[in-house]
């Protein structure tokens, strides 16, 4: 056996059923075959078994009715030979998709153990911090989100200054024009049409520095865009 083996404690096995089967952390122990030789509850609920049911069981076994491709399961294998022939730790984070498409975020510590009965096995625990991660992936989405809306206020805010004002000048040189009474019914319908056109940009000058939460929508089916329809803007006023 490896010399880095020497110096690990046995571990009792009352003690180490008292230890962990309280724990609500996933614990297994498992030899050089990937057999399981302990498990607590909480890792038997994982594949709707008891601790009882899942020792014996090798873990490529369990891992198939998930459906795993076994590629995979060979990874986690390979890591376990590695865990026991050169005590190596592995600790990282893993995601994984239940059967039902669920995704879940697991930290998973693997490090070599010696049993009572001499035997060298890898203690495997796994720590569910899907919440965790949810909830930082969601922060991470809001964050990202205020940048946006920051960059878009601020466009809105720069449009607003250099635009709004030429624009109020064109409005009212198209009053006066319009207001002649000499006009033939040709040019007073083209600056109807200007001035027309003219308040609609200062609408959408108006829509963008009221936005507050930018949404995008398909533009000829292959770019998106700023969404400044009707319907976005009660949409935001009804959110």
């Amino acid at each position: 056996m490896a010399a880095h083996h020497d110096n690990l404690p046995a571990l009792d096995p009352e003690l180490l059923a008292l230890v962990f089967t309280a724990m609500p952390v996933e614990v297994a122990i498992r030899d050089r075959d990937s057999r399981i030789v302990f498990a607590n509850p909480a890792f038997a609920r994982t594949y709707g078994l008891s601790a009882a049911e899942v020792t014996g069981k090798l873990d490529r076994e369990l891992w198939s009715v998930f459906g795993r491709p076994v590629e995979e399961i060979e990874s986690w294998l390979e890591e376990d030979r590695q865990v026991i022939e050169e005590g190596e730790t592995f600790e990282y984070l893993q995601e994984i998709h239940r059967p039902g498409g669920q995704r879940a975020f697991f930290q998973n510590y693997k490090q070599p153990v010696r049993l009572a009965d001499g035997r060298v096995c890898v203690l495997a625990m796994y720590w569910d911090i899907t919440a965790r991660m949810l909830v930082e992936k969601a922060l991470e989405q809001a964050r990202a989100e205020a940048a946006e809306l920051a960059g878009v206020k601020k466009t809105a805010v720069t449009y607003a200054h250099e635009v709004n004002n030429p624009l109020t000048g064109i409005l009212g040189l198209l009053t006066i024009l319009l207001d002649d009474d000499e006009l033939s019914a040709d040019k007073r319908e083209m600056l109807a049409d200007i001035d027309r056109a003219a308040r609609r940009i200062k609408d959408i000058i108006g829509k963008l520095e009221r936005i507050s939460r930018p949404r995008m929508a398909s533009y000829r089916g292959r770019v998106l865009r700023l969404d400044l329809s009707e319907e976005a803007e009660e949409a935001e006023e009804e959110g």
